[in-house]
C-alpha cells in the first residue's frame, strides 16, 4: 500500500469510527488481549543497530503477531534482507527457554553479544553461537573493547576481562566488599540518572576507567518475597531524602597489567559522580560532578598524571539540572558537543577542552530530545526535537554553525530514529495518535524514503479504537496546556457519560504526544468500549515544554500539578456528553502519588473515585536523589515535604480509594501503600486494596497485570455508576 492510499484508509476507517452509533458490529477487547497487545505494536524493526561502516542494519525482524522475530541484516541499498538467526536456531543453540530480545554489535561489525543463560558470542556471517562465559558466571553490563578482541564485565567480586580468543576471564579489579560495587552502578544511579554502565574503555583500548560505588553509609531496605516458606531478605541500597549516599570514585585501571589507579578529583562526595569520556587519543578523561541538591554541574578534565583536574564548564540552575552529559567529543579532541538548558530550552552547544564560552548551535522555544549522530566529514549533526509540535518529534539535521535545522521528517505524529554512522540513512518509526508505527529507511543524501513495514493494522478497525482528540486548555496563569480526550467506541452525542482522567503529572515524563504505544493504547481502549470517556493533560511540571514549565513544581509538589488537573476538569464538566458527577481519577507510580493527592486536596466531590497504583503516599519515604531533585533537601524545606505527602492528609480522603501495589516493588516500595493505609485507618476512611506477590514497579505478569485492570475497571464501572433518581 502506498502512502497516499494508506492515509485515505486511515482517514476511511476515522470517519467510519466518528459515524458509527451505538449498534455498530466491533468486537470486545479482552483484558487478556490488553495486557499481551503485541498484535497492535505493528511490525517494525525491533532493536535496530547499525554496522559500524553504515552498510548493514541489524534488528529483529517482528512475527505476524508484532513479537520478536529472527535477527535479520539488511543491505541499505539493495534492501536484500539476510537472515542472520532464527530464534528456533537461538533456542536450540542456547537451549534458553526465551527468545532473543536484544543484541550488542561488536565495534569490527563481526560479532555481537547475546544473553540466554549467560552470554554468547553471535557470528554475524555465520549465524553461528559460542559461549563467551560459563553460564553461572554473572556478567553485568558487557562492554566490548574498541578493537572487538575483549569483552569487560563486572560482577559482586569485580571487574573482569575476557578474551574472544580464549582462555579464562581476568580479574582486573576485585570488589573488596558486598558493600563497594566495582565497575557497575547501584540502583539509585540507574534508577535517576539514566546511568547504564560502570566500564568506560579507551579508545585505543589499553585503559579502562571504572566506577566505584561505596555503599557502606548508605541505608538498606529489605525486599523480601514472601511466597516462599521461609522467606529470605535481600538488602536493597536505598538512601532516602537527607541519608548518605553512595561515595562514587572513578578509577583507570591498565588492561594489560591490572594496575589500577584513582583518578584525582573525581569523588561525588555526598553529590553524584553521574558521567565520563575519554579524548579521542586516550590520553585525558572527562567526568561530570553533579552537587547534591543538583543546581550546580562541573564537566572537569584529568590528565591522569595524578594532579588536580581542571574545570572545562560549569552549569548552574535555580530549580534543578536535568542535562548532565556526557561530552560527545569531535575528532580533533579538542572540541565537543554538549546538551544544556541554560538558555530556558534543551539545546546543543559546541564546547573547547581548552575553555572559553559555549557556543549555541541550536535555539528556539522549543527542545532538542536527542542527539543521534555526527557526520564530520560533511559537517552535519543529526538530532531529534520538538520544534514543530510540542507533543511530536521530528528528525533534523544541523551543522556546526548553527544553521537553520533542516526538518528531516514529515514535521508530524512522532518520529523515532536510528541514523547510520555514516548519516547516509536513518530508519524511521512514524506512529501518531491512533495511528501505529510505519517503518521508513529514508536517505539523507538525495531520494526518496523506501516503505519497509506499512501497518495498516486491520484490527484497529475489528474492535473500533478510537483516535484521540487533542485539547488546549490554560492554566489560572494563562500557560498552554496540552491534553487529549477519547469518547466512548459507541459514542452518542445525547447521552452523558463518566469520565476518568488518567493522570500521570510528574517532571521529567511527558504523557500527552502525538503517538501510537501500544500497550496503554490498549488499556485506554478498554476503558473507551466500557463507555467512558478517557481525558489526560500535561500539567505544569512535566517534560520537553522548557525548564520554566517544568520548574513550576520546585519546592512543592502536587499543588501546581492539581490546580492544573482541576482546569481539566472544569474542562470536562463543561462537555454536554460528561456527566459533571461521575468523574474518576487513576495513575501509576507519580500518577499514582497524584491520585492520592487529587483525592485528599481537590475540593469535595471534585472526583467520585480514583486508583493508585504503586503510589507515592510520603516523600520521605522515596529515594533521595528523584526528591531532592524537586523538593530539596528534608531539613531545609521539612513543610515541603509535608504538605507535599498525602499520608498526612489522609483526614481530607473525598471519594472512593483502590490502591494497588507490587509487593516486590524496588522503586516506590510497597511501604507507601502499607503508610498510607495506616494513615487512612487512623481517620477511619474507608479504602479498598489490591497487591502482587513478587511484582516490581511494573507488575508485569500477564496473570497479575490481568487482574489489575479487571479490577480497576470493575471498580470504576461500580464507583461511577449512574445514581438513581431519588
Amino acid at each position: 500500500m502506498t502512502s497516499t492510499s494508506r492515509r485515505a484508509a486511515l482517514a476511511v476507517l476515522t470517519l467510519v469510527l466518528w459515524a458509527r452509533g451505538p449498534l455498530a458490529d466491533f468486537r470486545d477487547l479482552s483484558v487478556e488481549e490488553a495486557v499481551t497487545p503485541d498484535r497492535f505494536a505493528a511490525q517494525v524493526p525491533r532493536e535496530a543497530a547499525w554496522s559500524p561502516k553504515g552498510d548493514r542494519l541489524y534488528f529483529l525482524e517482528p512475527d505476524p503477531s508484532g513479537a520478536e522475530g529472527d535477527l535479520v541484516g539488511l543491505d541499505p541499498t539493495t534492501l536484500s534482507r539476510r537472515k542472520v538467526l532464527s530464534q528456533e536456531a537461538f533456542l536450540a543453540a542456547t537451549g534458553s527457554d526465551k527468545k532473543l530480545m536484544s543484541f550488542d554489535l561488536s565495534p569490527s561489525g563481526a560479532h555481537a553479544l547475546v544473553e540466554a543463560k549467560g552470554w554468547w558470542v553471535l557470528n554475524l556471517a555465520t549465524g553461528t553461537l559460542r559461549r563467551l562465559l560459563p553460564e553461572a558466571e554473572e556478567a553485568e553490563n558487557p562492554e566490548w573493547s574498541p578493537d572487538g578482541s575483549l569483552v569487560a564485565y563486572a560482577n559482586r567480586r569485580g571487574l573482569w576481562v575476557v578474551d574472544l580468543a580464549g582462555g579464562p576471564p581476568r580479574n582486573l579489579a576485585p570488589s573488596p566488599s558486598e558493600k563497594v560495587l566495582v565497575g557497575r552502578g547501584d540502583w539509585l544511579y540507574g534508577e535517576e540518572l539514566d546511568f547504564e554502565s560502570g566500564i568506560l574503555w579507551s579508545p585505543d583500548g589499553r585503559r579502562i576507567a571504572y566506577w566505584v560505588f561505596d555503599e557502606a553509609e548508605v541505608p538498606t531496605f529489605p525486599m523480601v518475597d514472601a511466597r516462599s516458606i521461609h522467606p529470605q531478605v535481600e538488602p536493597q541500597f536505598y538512601p532516602r531524602p537527607g541519608d548518605a549516599n553512595p561515595r562514587v570514585r572513578l578509577r583507570v585501571a591498565e588492561v594489560a597489567s591490572g594496575v589500577s589507579t584513582e583518578v584525582a578529583g573525581a569523588d561525588s562526595g555526598d553529590g553524584y559522580l553521574p558521567r565520563a569520556a575519554w579524548s579521542p587519543d586516550g590520553s585525558a578523561l572527562t567526568f561530570v560532578l553533579l552537587d547534591r541538591r543538583q543546581k550546580r554541574l562541573r564537566l572537569l578534565l584529568s590528565d591522569l598524571s595524578g594532579a588536580s583536574p581542571r574545570t572545562v564548564l560549569e552549569e548552574t540552575s535555580a530549580s534543578w539540572i536535568n542535562f548532565i552529559g556526557p561530552p560527545r567529543f569531535l575528532s580533533d579532541g579538542k572540541r565537543f558537543l554538549w546538551m544544556s538548558e541554560r538558555d530556558g530550552f534543551a539545546h546543543l552547544y559546541l564546547g573547547r577542552l581548552d575553555g572559553g564560552d559555549l557556543v549555541q548551535i541550536t535555539r528556539g522555544n522549543w527542545v532538542v530530545d536527542d542527539l543521534l549522530a555526527v557526520d564530520e566529514a560533511r559537517g552535519h549533526l543529526y538530532f531529534s526535537g520538538n520544534r514543530e509540535d510540542p507533543t511530536g518529534r521530528q528528525v533534523y539535521r544541523t551543522d556546526l554553525s548553527g544553521s537553520p535545522p533542516l526538518l528531516l521528517t514529515d514535521g508530524k505524529g512522532w518520529h523515532e530514529a536510528e541514523v547510520s554512522p555514516d548519516g547516509a540513512w536513518f530508519l524511521d518509526l512514524h506512529s501518531r495518535r491512533g495511528v501505529p508505527p510505519r517503518a521508513d529507511l529514508v536517505p539523507t543524501r538525495g531520494g526518496s524514503a523506501t516503505v519497509l513495514y506499512e501497518n495498516a493494522e486491520p484490527a484497529l478497525a475489528e474492535f473500533g479504537f478510537v483516535t484521540p482528540e487533542p485539547i488546549l486548555l490554560k492554566a489560572l496563569d494563562g500557560t498552554t496546556l496540552h491534553g487529549r480526550l477519547s469518547r466512548p467506541r459507541d459514542f452518542d452525542p445525547a447521552k452523558r457519560y463518566p469520565a476518568i482522567v488518567d493522570v500521570y503529572g510528574g517532571p521529567h515524563a511527558q504523557m500527552v504526544q502525538d503517538r501510537w504505544v501500544a500497550r496503554w493504547e490498549a488499556i485506554g481502549h478498554l476503558f473507551a468500549q466500557r463507555g467512558f470517556v478517557v481525558f489526560s493533560l500535561d500539567n505544569r511540571g512535566s517534560w520537553r515544554r522548557g525548564a520554566a514549565f517544568e520548574a513550576a513544581v520546585a519546592g512543592s509538589l502536587g499543588r501546581i500539578e492539581l490546580e492544573d488537573q482541576l482546569a481539566g476538569v472544569a474542562y470536562l464538566r463543561s462537555l454536554p456528553f460528561v456527566d459533571p458527577e461521575r468523574i474518576g481519577i487513576w495513575g501509576w507510580s507519580y500518577g499514582g502519588f497524584m491520585t492520592l493527592y487529587a483525592l485528599t486536596h481537590a475540593p469535595s466531590g471534585t472526583f467520585r473515585a480514583g486508583v493508585a497504583v504503586a503510589p507515592v503516599s510520603d516523600w520521605a519515604a522515596y529515594d533521595s536523589c528523584y526528591t531532592e531533585r524537586y523538593l530539596g533537601l528534608p531539613a531545609e524545606n521539612p513543610e515541603g515535604y509535608r504538605e507535599s505527602s498525602p499520608v498526612y492528609a489522609a483526614a481530607a480522603l473525598s471519594g472512593r480509594l483502590l490502591m494497588m501495589h507490587g509487593l516486590s516493588d524496588d522503586n516506590v516500595h510497597f511501604q507507601n501503600s502499607v503508610r498510607m493505609a495506616e494513615a487512612l485507618l487512623k481517620e477511619g476512611r474507608p479504602f479498598e486494596t489490591a497487591y502482587y506477590p513478587g511484582q516490581n514497579h511494573g507488575i508485569r505478569e500477564r496473570t497479575h497485570r490481568r487482574d489489575l485492570f479487571e479490577r480497576m475497571l470493575a471498580f470504576f464501572e461500580e464507583a461511577l455508576a449512574p445514581v438513581p433518581p431519588r
